[in-house]
C-alpha cells in the first residue's frame, strides 16, 4: 500500500506575546492522508501552546513570589522602624504579628508573641478589659480611636491613644483585627502644664484668678439652689511693696510662696484660696453659718501671719489687711463680691492695718469718691491745682531759718485743700507719682532762684524724691531739665533732696550711679523719715549722703518714751561721729527742743517753729528779718494759723 510523507510547519503568536513555531513530519499510508492528519496537526499545536502557558505561568508565579517577598520585607522595615507598638490578631484573639515596639512594651520577644493570646501576654483582669473591647469591635466592624493608660514591662506607666481596625477574610467576613498604640505621654504633660499656666499661679501653685472665677460662679449657683450663705475673704499684706523693696524681687517672691504654704493649711473642706496676683490672696468659704465664724476665720489668718517668716536666716514680720464680703448679702454675683471685699479690704488698711473688716454699703460710695480724685488728679496738673509750701527749718543756735521743705498742697475746686496723705498713694497706684514729682522739682528750683534774684537770705530748699521717680533711667536728665529750665546753678543755690531708705535700698547698683551724679551736680543729699527703714546702717558710709533726718514718730515720743530718746539719742551721736549733719521734724514742743539742744541737734523743723506756708508768706518773713522787724522766731506760729 502507498504511504505519503508529510512535512507540517506552523507558526502561531499567543496571548503572552510568545512565539510558536511547530513542525510535524508525518509518514502515513495514503488512506489516512485526508482529515485524520489534520486533527494530528491541531493537536501538536495545541501541546505546543499549553506547554508554553505552562512555562508563563511558572515564570508569572515566580516574579509574583520574588514580589510577595519584597514587599513583605518592605513591611517589616516599615513595622520596625515604626516607634509605636502595633500588632495583629485574628478573631479569636491570637496574635498574628507585631512589630518591636510592641514587644518592648509586652516585654517578651515576638517568637512568644505570636501564636498567643491576650491573657498569655497580660494580667487577668486588663487581658479580660481588652478581649470584651477587640470583641465588640469585631462584631461592629470599622474601627476605633480611644484614650488610656498602659503601664509597660519595665514598670513604666504611658498615656497612649489605641487605633484599631477590623480587617477582612476573602468573603469579606471579620478575620482580625491590627492595632496601633501612639505614645501621647509628652503631649499629656504639655497639655496638664498648659492647664495648670492656665488656672493656677506659677509661683505660688494656688489658683488663679481666671480658676477662682469659674469655682466662685460655680459655687454662686450652687448656693442658689441650696439657699446657703457664702463668703470671700480678700487678704492684702501691708507694706508689701516696702517688703519687697528692702529684701529684693527674690526675697518677696519666697516670701509670697510662704505666705501661700501657711494659708494653704488653714482652708477648710470645700473653701478655695487662689492669689489674685501680686500680693493679694482671696478665700472663699462655701456653708457659712454666721458673722461670728467668719470674724473667728479671718482673726485666726491674722494671727497666722503675724508670726515671724524666716528669709535667709533673717526673721521677717508681716501683717495683712482682711476684707470680707458675704453671699447674698453683699452680692449676688462673682464681680460684686469680687469689688466689695476689695473695698472692705482697703477700708481694714485705713483703720490701721493688720486689721479684719466687713463690707459696708457706704464703701461704695467711699470708692466712688476715690475713682473721682484718680480722674481728678491726672487733671490737676494741666489746670494748675497744685502748690507748693514751704516748712522752715530752724538752727537753734541763732534762730534763723536755715532752710524750708517744699511740701506739696492740692487745690480742689469742690473739696477745698486736699493734704498729700490722700493722694500720693493714688498718684503712686497710678504712676502719675513720676510727672508730679518732676513738676515740684521744676517748682521748687524756679522758686529758690526767684528767691535769690530778691536779695532774699540763701535758704537751702529741701525737695522729697519718691522711689518711682529716683528709680526712672532718665532721673538725672529730668533734674538737668529742671535745673536749665529755672537757670539754676546747684553749686551757687543749695539744693538738697530728700530720700527714704527704702528708695536707698533698691536696686543698690542704679542708686549708687544716681546719688553719683546728683553729687557731681552740687546737690546735697539727706535721708528722710530716718530709723523707720531698713535696719542696716551700712549704706550710711557706702552712700554719699550730707544729711540724717529723724523721723516725727521718734521726736513726738521722746518726752514720755524712754526707748524712743534713746533711739533719738543714739541717731544724734551716730550721725555726728560719722561726719554727717542731722535734723529733727516733728518738734511741737519746749520739752523736745530742749531735749534735742542738749543732744547737740540744732536744726529742727516742726509746729513749734512754723506751718508750712505759701511763698508770699515766707518772703514776708524773710524781708522782716532782714530789716531787723521780726526777730522771733516763734512768731511764725501766730501768723500762720489755719496754714497748713
Amino acid at each position: 500500500m502507498k504511504r505519503v510523507t508529510w512535512l507540517l510547519i506552523s507558526l502561531a503568536v499567543i496571548a503572552s506575546g510568545s512565539i510558536i513555531l511547530s513542525v510535524c513530519h508525518l509518514n502515513m499510508l495514503s488512506q489516512f492522508t485526508a482529515f485524520p492528519a489534520l486533527v494530528t496537526f491541531i493537536l501538536t499545536v495545541l501541546i505546543a501552546w499549553l506547554t508554553a502557558r505552562t512555562r508563563a505561568a511558572f515564570a508569572r508565579h515566580d516574579h509574583l513570589r520574588r514580589q510577595f517577598q519584597q514587599q513583605s520585607r518592605l513591611l517589616q522595615a516599615v513595622l520596625r522602624a515604626i516607634p509605636a507598638p502595633i500588632f495583629f490578631k485574628d478573631h479569636r484573639g491570637i496574635y498574628l504579628g507585631c512589630n518591636r515596639a510592641f514587644e518592648t512594651f509586652i516585654g517578651l520577644p515576638r517568637e512568644k508573641i505570636i501564636g498567643a493570646s491576650v491573657w498569655d501576654v497580660a494580667p487577668r483582669e486588663l487581658a479580660d478589659k481588652y478581649h470584651r473591647a477587640d470583641s465588640e469591635l469585631m462584631k461592629q466592624g470599622g474601627q476605633q480611636v480611644y484614650e488610656t493608660e498602659v503601664q509597660y514591662a519595665d514598670g513604666s506607666r504611658h498615656h497612649v491613644m489605641f487605633h484599631k481596625a477590623v480587617f477582612a477574610a476573602a468573603d469579606g467576613s471579620p478575620a482580625g483585627l491590627v492595632g496601633a498604640m501612639l505614645d501621647i505621654t509628652d503631649r499629656k504633660q504639655a497639655e496638664q502644664e498648659i492647664e495648670e499656666l492656665a488656672y493656677h499661679d506659677n509661683l505660688t501653685g494656688l489658683a488663679n484668678r481666671s480658676f477662682f472665677k469659674q469655682r466662685l460662679a460655680e459655687s454662686l449657683t450652687q448656693a442658689a439652689i441650696s439657699e446657703q450663705q457664702l463668703a470671700l475673704l480678700f487678704l492684702d499684706l501691708d507694706r508689701f511693696k516696702y517688703i519687697n523693696d528692702t529684701i529684693g524681687h527674690a526675697g518677696g517672691d519666697r516670701l509670697l510662696q510662704l505666705v501661700a504654704e501657711r494659708l494653704s493649711c488653714l482652708i477648710p473642706a470645700g473653701g478655695t484660696l487662689a492669689r489674685l496676683g501680686g500680693d493679694e490672696f482671696v478665700i472663699m468659704l462655701t456653708d457659712v453659718h454666721n458673722r461670728n465664724e467668719l470674724e473667728h476665720f479671718g482673726n485666726t489668718l491674722l494671727k497666722t501671719l503675724e508670726k515671724p517668716f524666716r528669709l535667709a536666716g533673717k526673721q521677717l514680720h508681716v501683717s495683712t489687711s482682711i476684707g470680707v464680703a458675704r453671699y447674698p448679702a453683699d452680692g449676688k454675683d462673682s464681680s460684686s463680691l469680687l469689688k466689695h471685699a476689695d473695698m472692705a479690704m482697703y477700708a481694714a488698711k485705713e483703720q490701721g492695718r493688720n486689721n479684719l473688716c466687713f463690707y459696708r454699703k457706704r464703701m461704695t460710695r467711699q470708692a466712688a469718691r476715690r475713682r473721682d480724685m484718680e480722674t481728678r488728679l491726672r487733671q490737676a496738673l494741666d489746670k494748675g491745682e497744685f502748690a507748693l509750701v514751704y516748712q522752715p527749718q530752724i538752727d537753734n543756735r541763732n534762730s534763723r531759718i536755715r532752710g524750708v521743705e517744699a511740701l506739696l498742697r492740692w487745690h480742689h475746686p469742690r473739696r477745698g485743700l486736699v493734704y498729700p496723705a490722700e493722694f500720693i498713694p493714688i498718684a503712686e497706684e497710678t504712676g502719675l507719682i513720676r510727672t508730679l514729682g518732676e513738676w515740684v522739682l521744676r517748682e521748687s528750683c524756679r522758686q529758690l532762684r526767684t528767691w535769690r534774684h530778691a536779695q532774699l537770705p540763701n535758704l537751702r530748699m529741701a525737695v522729697n524724691i519718691s522711689g518711682q521717680q529716683f528709680k526712672q533711667p532718665d532721673f538725672l536728665a529730668v533734674v538737668d531739665r529742671a535745673l536749665r529750665e529755672a537757670d539754676f546753678d546747684p553749686a551757687r543755690l543749695e539744693l538738697e533732696m530728700e530720700l527714704t531708705e527704702t528708695v536707698l535700698l533698691h536696686n543698690v547698683e542704679t542708686t549708687l550711679r544716681n546719688l553719683r551724679g546728683l553729687k557731681e551736680r552740687g546737690i546735697s543729699l539727706a535721708i528722710d523719715d530716718f530709723g523707720t527703714g531698713y535696719s542696716s546702717l551700712s549704706y550710711l558710709k557706702d552712700f554719699p549722703i550730707d544729711r540724717i533726718k529723724i523721723d516725727r514718730s521718734f521726736v513726738g515720743e521722746i518726752s514720755h518714751d524712754g526707748n524712743a530718746a534713746a533711739i533719738v539719742g543714739t541717731i544724734i551721736a551716730m550721725a555726728r561721729s560719722l561726719g554727717l549733719a542731722v535734723i529733727a521734724e516733728g518738734v511741737e514742743t519746749e520739752q523736745q527742743v530742749e531735749f534735742l539742744k542738749q543732744r547737740d541737734c540744732f536744726e529742727m523743723q516742726g509746729y513749734y517753729f512754723a506751718r508750712p506756708m505759701p511763698a508770699a508768706v515766707l518772703e514776708r518773713y524773710l524781708l522782716n528779718i532782714q530789716t531787723g522787724e521780726n526777730r522771733r522766731s516763734t512768731g511764725l506760729v501766730t501768723c500762720q494759723v489755719g496754714l497748713t
